[in-house]
């Protein structure tokens, strides 16, 4: 299926996806075995409706949140960002079938189930590839961490191939992934998820709360936060904060700028050492393998 010449027109300045991947389905079928690929006799249903959070609507009524990503909520080159993702997913999946994994039992509070989604072809035969990878190969959306996490490394890997080649959200370097020395950035972010990488200057545990800082002013330079209970599962991977001094790392998390730039991060997996030394685990290493 084709885009049509308007929306190709509206997501070429945005640099939204490569020639390739314009005219490509968001059926992949690929050449191995994916870990995250369809399992037999997975339930599944026609897509009817894609709403502003990005939610699959199907026809027997069920929605389905895509697990482990996300869309930011902001303006890119002057765009509404968002919006441009939706009508890409609506041109691309109303009307189709699609198979789903669930990777949650029981719906959410706002009855949506989390699922991992595998968009079938003529035949009927699911993608290899979930839908999420295809959306992030192609600089879409982002990774979003969450408490159930089951394909995080293939998530990350297929995110890091968009943000190396500048595709998408990837290609505003003031949204996409900040630079904590650019300070200017914050201000545009507050209340937004964000992707920020930079090296770590100190961790320190004041009572309640560890400190990773990324500077030596505090309530200037950016930091992130961990409470002291979220602070147990770190140590619980064997990751504790302390073993990220001096490292580069990327993390993710809601942008707060009441005491300075900060986000509060509750799970290790939000966490990514980029360069290639260090005690960290290895299912957090930006390189792991899942």
């Amino acid at each position: 299926m084709q885009f049509d010449a308007g929306l190709s027109r509206a997501i070429r300045p945005l640099k939204l996806v490569p020639a390739l991947m314009l005219a490509a389905p968001l059926c992949v079928h690929a050449a191995g075995p994916s870990p995250c690929g369809p399992s037999p006799g997975l339930p599944g249903g026609k897509v009817t409706s894609i709403d502003r959070w990005l939610d699959v609507h199907l026809a027997d009524g069920k929605v389905l949140h895509l697990a482990g990503i996300w869309a930011p909520a902001w303006h890119v080159q002057g765009r509404d960002y968002a919006s441009v993702v939706r009508r890409v997913m609506q041109q691309r999946l109303i009307g189709r079938n699609i198979a789903y994994a669930l990777v949650a039992p029981k719906p959410d509070r706002w009855r949506r189930l989390d699922a991992i989604l595998f968009v079938k072809d003529a035949a009927g035969a699911p993608a290899d590839q979930p839908l999420q990878q295809t959306l992030l190969s192609a600089g879409l959306v982002q990774v979003h961490i969450a408490p159930a996490m089951p394909c995080l490394t293939v998530w990350r890997a297929a995110e890091q191939s968009a943000r190396d080649a500048g595709f998408g959200l990837w290609s505003d370097a003031d949204h996409a992934e900040v630079d904590p020395s650019r300070k200017h950035a914050f201000a545009r972010l507050r209340g937004h998820e964000i992707v920020v990488r930079g090296r770590v200057y100190s961790v320190e545990t004041k009572g309640y709360r560890t400190y990773i800082r990324f500077g030596p002013r505090r309530y200037h330079d950016f930091e992130v936060s961990i409470t002291k209970p979220d602070l147990k599962r770190f140590v619980a991977a064997g990751a504790p904060p302390q073993n990220l001094k001096g490292h580069i790392i990327r993390v993710r998390g809601r942008l707060s700028t009441k005491f300075g730039p900060q986000i509060e991060v509750a799970r290790p997996q939000a966490v990514e050492i980029t360069d290639t030394s260090g005690s960290w685990p290895a299912q957090s290493r930006a390189t792991s393998t899942h």
